[in-house]
This record gives structure tokens, C-alpha cells and sequence, in this order.
């Protein structure tokens, strides 16, 4: 949780934070969210007007800590973030991130007025795409170079000898399979990378998080001009088809705000 110097008064409401956008924007209107602007001269915060006592330091952090009440904030903010992105270019606010009130948003607006107006100037027509690759390891595997096969010796040495070459065999396929792993990632950022003007590789999830049996090779975030969406499908596509044979697929997701090039922009410890 993100929260302005000290603790949080004992008033009845306090202000949560979705995002910044340029002061000309509306609000989006969102089912189940009282958006309100909160306006500088050249900028707007898109806030909700929260009970404070159930938006206590402990209580947040125990609904951060419960998977049901996680993906229920997650799913709103997302909600949120993403009708305004409708409307035009969004500075995205942490989960959770919450100000005294609206004094407090509007003087943190005022203060970083023209860091968030050059951050937004470069948000003006372009999104967030996620991409993630998978492998398919057995497949990879199975279709990397094999060694050739070196003489057999005689039938009494067989046995601890087919044991040793299988397990050399197995080392040697595994090793052909990273290496051809690095390649085919180092093949889909330079196929991506022209078409975006920011790009960020992400920590890979365990598979518990993807819900896939494939291992993730691959986890991007790109920022992509609304011009050049159509070329990117077409490049994933392309890739996924040249690699499908070797054990690869791809997973294209957004268009978002631009969680991963403002990380960190709204920290709301910077109010006052």
C-alpha cells in the first residue's frame, strides 16, 4: 500500500488513487466506482472517495494478503485504468495507493506537474502490450541436434557403456535446447523491439501463475504505437508459426495503460 506521509487521519474519507491523465480528459464512468477528477491547471486525478476506516494500513494489508480480495481490488483498479484509457493517455497509481484527501492529490499534481506532463506527452497514442513465450521443454528437446552415434564396444562392456552414453546423450540435448532457447528469445526481441518504442523484459512466472504445463521462456512488455498494433499481431503470429514445430507458443495480451514504463511514478509518499 502507497500512502501520503504519516498516518492516515481519522477523518471519514480518504482519497484512492487510479491514475493521472491531462487535465482536458474526462472521468470514465465505471460501474461500481464514484470516479472524481481532482484538477491542477494542466492536470487530472482520477480518485475515489473511500471510508477511511476500512482503508486502515491493516486492513488493506489484509486484503492484499487474501487471493479473493486481491483479484477483486486488481480487477477494479484494471476496470478503472482501463476506461480511462479511452479517453486518452493514463499515468497508472499503484494498487492500493491512497491520500489523506483531496488537498493532498491536488498538492502532490501541483508539485510534479511537469514530470507527469512529459511522461504523458509520451503516452499520447501508444499502449501497453504483454507478450509471453512458452516452451514446451520434451518437444524442444526432442528436436534439437543430435550427436552422431560413436562405435559400439564389445557385448560384455554394453551395458554400463548404453548407460553412460544415454546419460551423455541426455546432457548434450539438454544443453542444444537452452542454447536454441536463448537463440529463440534473442529472435523474438529482434523481431519486436523495431516496432516499439519502449521495451521491458519482465520476470518469468512459475507455472502455478500461468496455469500453463509449458515452461515461460520470455515475458515482455511493450509500448507500442496505435499504428503499428496491426504489424505486431502479424509479427507474433509469424513467430508462432516458425516455432510451433520446436515447442514454442505465444501469448499476446492488451492493449493497457502503460503499467510497466510508469512504474513507480505515483508514489503517494511524496504528498504533502
Amino acid at each position: 500500500m502507497e500512502a501520503g506521509a504519516g498516518p492516515l487521519p481519522r477523518t471519514r474519507t480518504v482519497a484512492y488513487l487510479y491514475g493521472i491523465t491531462r487535465g482536458d480528459q474526462g472521468a470514465p464512468r465505471v460501474r461500481g466506482a464514484a470516479i472524481e477528477t481532482v484538477r491542477s491547471p494542466r492536470l487530472a486525478a482520477l480518485v475515489e472517495l473511500v471510508d477511511a476506516g476500512e482503508h486502515t494500513p491493516e486492513r488493506i494489508e489484509r486484503r492484499l494478503e487474501s487471493a479473493p480480495d486481491l483479484a477483486i481490488l486488481a480487477r477494479k483498479h484494471e476496470t478503472v485504468l482501463e476506461a480511462a484509457l479511452a479517453l486518452g493517455p493514463v499515468i497508472p497509481a499503484r494498487l492500493c495507493t491512497l491520500y489523506r484527501g483531496v488537498p493532498a492529490v491536488r498538492a502532490h499534481l501541483c508539485a510534479n506537474q511537469d514530470r507527469y506532463l512529459g511522461m504523458l506527452a509520451g503516452l499520447v497514442g501508444r499502449r501497453e502490450w504483454g507478450l509471453k513465450m512458452y516452451c514446451d521443454g520434451a518437444r524442444l528437446r526432442a528436436t534439437s541436434t543430435q550427436p552422431r552415434s560413436a562405435p559400439r564396444p564389445p557385448a560384455a562392456a554394453r551395458s554400463g557403456h548404453d548407460y553412460l552414453l544415454g546419460k551423455r546423450r541426455e546432457a548434450r540435448r539438454a544443453a542444444v535446447a537452452a542454447a536454441r532457447l536463448d537463440e529463440a528469445a534473442e529472435q523474438v526481441l529482434a523481431a519486436i523491439e523495431p516496432l516499439a518504442t519502449g521495451l521491458r523484459v519482465k520476470p518469468l512466472l512459475p507455472s502455478d501463475l500461468t496455469g500453463r504445463s509449458e515452461t515461460m521462456a520470455l515475458n515482455l512488455a511493450a509500448l507500442v504505437a496505435d499504428r503499428a498494433c496491426p504489424a505486431l499481431h502479424r509479427v507474433v503470429a509469424a513467430l508462432a508459426g516458425r516455432l510451433a514445430c520446436e515447442g514454442f507458443a505465444f501469448e499476446l495480451s492488451g492493449p493497457w495503460p502503460a503499467y510497466s514504463f510508469c512504474d513507480g511514478a505515483l508514489a503517494a509518499r511524496e504528498a504533502s
